[in-house]
Formats: structure tokens, C-alpha cells, sequence
């Protein structure tokens, strides 16, 4: 009875066209119960619904795998669960917007929500679980992922080889990895998330110009984790109880900038490996190791920053040449304020305030 419905309604949105004129806008309605809504199924909604139509969905559970295929507006109901088996979201789709659904993965279900080469596509308010992409984004631009929730996936949100997505306010928790950007994503923006016990709350790799910045990391092994990635901005962001606050390896030109890191279970800020990327005016406060240490790193900088209250030094350089140690405040650490080991020859150091540290305040131990 529906469909039969439907069938009329499309062909009355046909003579429209015919006659010239142009239907959009339209609001649909998918209820399981008989009678209810316009339709009995999303699929439905879909194959009959025009360019900028909204297919409403009531709450319910739909053991449907949604396949989006126009750029409508589908929507479930904010005040009660809206819950399908999965969402794929295809190229003739660019331009949709999807919110308020519930997807619920057998934790081998392969990906939640997957969109693969789309653009200008908004997902919010969505709820991933239990799958091994909880939200995949490949090949992809201008997506919008905001107010989701991801939990117990493999991976919460994967961008993976796309541009100028902004992933914003999101909440991934007990994931292997959170939030993550690879295999050449560039010039994405990751801001205002939350990302609590999971192994690496936020992962940049083989990545470049993206600005991870005012996100809250806490109870995860690695807060934020960067590798083999370049000139990428780390900005803002609040790490607490991680084993690592921020911590980059391999990576160029890299910034980290104005975190507060406090209470990590080993080192607030690391730069290991690293090659002209700057530590500056950050606060690395009560770590229990070193507030910011330098590994095997060459012509980076540590300027403006204030360590204090951390177990070991403030700022430990480990076979690190050729940088810089400027304008810093290191005070109240467990050992010392500033550390130079091994090689860390043809460092720069200047108008560092290195004071009540443990034992000493400057520690030379260079070869």
C-alpha cells in the first residue's frame, strides 16, 4: 500500500518535471508498523526520494545496510534509537547529510558507515560500535563528521587519503585507535574531540599539513601518536593519564604547540627521530617521567614552554643535534630542569629559567 502510494507520488513528481517545474524538498517518513510513515523501509525511501528530499526515520530497528545513493538528508529521530546494520555512502550521494542513526556492528562487521570517494557529505550525531571501521573515510574531501560517538571499534573515525575533512566534537572511547588520519591525508582538521581509553587516542601517519588542535586525550596509551608525517600543527590539546601525552616519531616539521600535558605516565611531550619540528609554549606539568624529552632528534626546538613538577627533568635531550633550547621555564622537577645526554651536541641555549629542581638544574652529560 506504500509502495503503490509512492508509485503515485513519483509520478506525479515526473509530470511536474515534464511540465517544467522542479520538486525538492520533499519530507518522507519510514516507520516498520503498516500505515504509519510513507514507507515500511529506508531502501524504499531511497530509491524513490529526489535530489534534497529528508527521509525521515522513526525510531525502531532496521536490519537494513543502508546504501545512500542521491544526496537527500536521512535522518533518524533524536529522541528515541534509530538502528540500522551498516551505511554505505556512494559517489552519487556528494552533498548528503546523515543524522542520528545507531549502527551496531557482530565485532567482525568491517565498517560501520563507509564513505569512499565522496565529497561535501555531513554525518552527526551517529553512534558506531563494535565494528572494525567504526566511521571509514577514504579518497575522499570536504566530509563533516561531528557529535558522533565511536566505541569499541578497531578503529572509531579512519581518514584515510583524503583532504579538508573536519572531524569536530566527536566522543571515541575503548578503541584500539580513536581517531585516525593516513596514507596521505592533508590539510584535515581534527578539533574538539574527546578521545578516552583507547591504545592511541588521536594516530597522524604518512600524513601532512593537518591541524589536530583542542581535543581532550586521556587514559589512552599514547594521548596523540604521529609518525613518519610532516609539517603537521598540534595545537591546543589537553593530554591527562596517558602514558604519553603527544608523541611524534620519524616526522618533519612538525609543531606542537601551546598542549597542556599533566599527569602522563611517562613523558608529557616526546619528539623521537624527529627532524626540525618545534616543541613551543606548551605546559608539561607533573609527568612521570620527563615533561618534554628529545630522542635521537636533529635541529628541533623547545622555546617558551613551562615544565614544572615533573619525575625526572623537566627537559631531557637524548643523542638530539643541533637544537634549540630557548626561553624556557623549567622548575620543581624530580632530578633536573634541563638534561643534555649522549650526543646532543651544538645545542643553542638561551634565557632558560632552570630553578628548585631536585639535584641539579642543568645536567651535561654530552660526549
Amino acid at each position: 500500500m506504500k509502495r503503490a502510494a509512492a508509485v503515485g507520488v513519483l509520478g506525479l513528481v515526473a509530470c511536474l518535471l515534464f511540465s517544467g517545474f522542479s520538486v525538492l524538498g520533499a519530507v518522507w517518513t519510514v516507520d516498520p508498523a503498516a500505515d504509519v510513515g510513507d514507507y515500511c523501509t529506508i531502501w524504499e525511501a531511497i530509491l524513490f526520494a529526489a535530489p534534497g528530499d529528508t527521509i525521515r526515520i522513526n525510531p525502531g530497528r532496521y536490519e537494513e545496510r543502508v546504501e545512500l545513493v542521491s544526496p537527500v538528508s536521512l535522518v533518524g529521530n533524536p529522541d528515541g534509537e534509530t538502528r540500522i546494520e551498516g551505511l554505505v555512502v556512494r559517489e552519487s550521494a556528494c552533498g548528503a547529510v546523515i543524522k542520528n542513526l545507531t549502527i551496531v556492528g557482530s565485532g567482525v562487521t568491517a565498517r560501520g558507515v563507509d564513505l569512499t570517494g565522496v565529497s561535501d557529505v555531513s554525518l552527526e550525531k551517529l553512534a558506531v560500535s563494535d565494528c572494525a571501521e567504526g566511521i571509514w573515510i577514504a579518497d575522499s574531501s570536504h566530509v563533516v563528521v561531528r557529535e558522533c560517538v565511536v566505541q569499541s571499534n578497531s578503529t572509531g573515525i579512519h581518514v584515510r587519503g583524503s583532504s579538508d575533512c573536519k572531524i569536530n566534537a566527536n566522543t571515541a572511547s575503548r578503541n584500539v585507535e580513536g581517531i585516525k588520519l593516513d596514507s596521505d591525508s592533508t590539510a584535515n582538521i581534527v578539533d574538539g574531540n574527546r578521545a578516552e581509553g583507547n591504545s592511541i587516542g588521536i594516530t597522524v601517519g604518512r600524513s601532512s599539513r593537518n591541524h589536530i588542535r583542542g581535543n581532550s586525550l586521556a587514559l589512552n596509551a599514547y594521548g596523540i601518536n604521529s609518525w613518519e608525517a610532516s609539517s603537521n600543527t598540534f595545537s591546543s590539546n589537553v593530554a591527562t593519564d596517558n602514558s604519553i601525552g603527544i608523541s611524534l616519531y620519524e616526522c618533519t616539521g612538525g609543531t606542537v604547540e601551546g598542549n597542556v600535558c599533566t599527569e602522563n605516565r611517562e613523558h608529557g611531550i616526546s619528539l623521537s627521530y624527529c627532524t626540525e619540528c618545534i616543541a613551543r609554549g606548551n605546559i608539561a606539568d607533573s609527568n612521570r617521567r620527563d615533561g618534554i624529552r628529545f630522542n635521537h632528534s636533529e635541529a628541533c626546538e623547545a622555546a617558551g614552554n613551562i615544565c614544572k613538577a615533573n619525575w625526572y627533568a623537566g627537559i631531557y635531550l637524548w643523542n638530539s643535534g643541533a637544537c634549540s633550547v630557548v626561553a624556557n621555564s623549567s622548575t620543581e622537577n624530580g632530578y633536573a630542569g634541563l638534561v643534555l645526554a649522549g650526543s646532543s651536541l651544538k645545542t643553542e641555549m638561551e634565557d632558560n629559567v632552570l630553578e628548585a629542581n631536585g639535584y641539579l638544574n642543568l645536567a651535561d652529560w654530552t660526549d
